[in-house]
């Protein structure tokens, strides 16, 4: 049994005026994935890193370019959501645990998914790292975003805000302290 641990990062609107409405709700859409496959002693057999080419919000919202360095011209090079999606899928095995650092990332792909109308896509189910960590590890029901974390854990972080990098964070954050998630 392989563990994807997956990560996305993406674009929002410029306002709630312009979001997309239509199939779905859209608020933010994805322009890159990044994921590390883990075995069952968790270590690292592979890692996956794709740039999105986004459709709807094609133009990166200045705060967004700010905190992850994605350019309007790093967008020209990625792929059609689609085409990506399709990568990421057959790079994963079918029985693999999702990890998440969050819930979010799955609820984008979700709507991600649904506005480019892609049929018979099933989604895993996905567990989610941040509530373990808060729950397991430190005993709190409170949020720590992933750069917290890997200073209370002390393990230095890989920049922050690229999916691949935070998929390596959060898999530091997993090696730490047994924080495997549980239900």
């Amino acid at each position: 049994m392989y563990c994807i641990v997956l990560d996305l990062e993406w674009n929002q609107p410029f306002s709630t005026r312009s979001m997309v409405t239509t199939p779905v709700r859209l608020p933010g859409e994805i322009i890159q994935i990044g994921a590390v496959k883990l075995n069952e002693r968790l270590e690292i057999v592979d890692t996956f890193k794709v740039m999105v080419k986004p459709k709807y919000y094609p133009h990166m919202h200045r705060k967004i370019a700010r905190l992850t360095q994605i350019s309007n011209s790093d967008l020209a090079y990625g792929f059609p959501f689609k085409q990506a999606l399709a990568y990421f899928t057959a790079w994963c095995p079918e029985d693999a645990v999702f990890l998440t650092w969050g819930n979010e990332d799955f609820k984008i792909l979700h709507s991600n998914i649904s506005v480019h109308k892609i049929k018979g896509h099933h989604l895993p189910k996905a567990y989610d790292v941040q509530r373990a960590f808060s729950r397991q590890i430190v005993k709190e029901r409170r949020q720590y975003s992933l750069i917290q974390a890997m200073e209370m854990i002390q393990e230095p972080a890989c920049t922050a805000h690229d999916a691949l990098h935070d998929a390596i964070n959060t898999v530091r954050v997993l090696r730490s302290g047994s924080a495997f998630p549980a239900e």
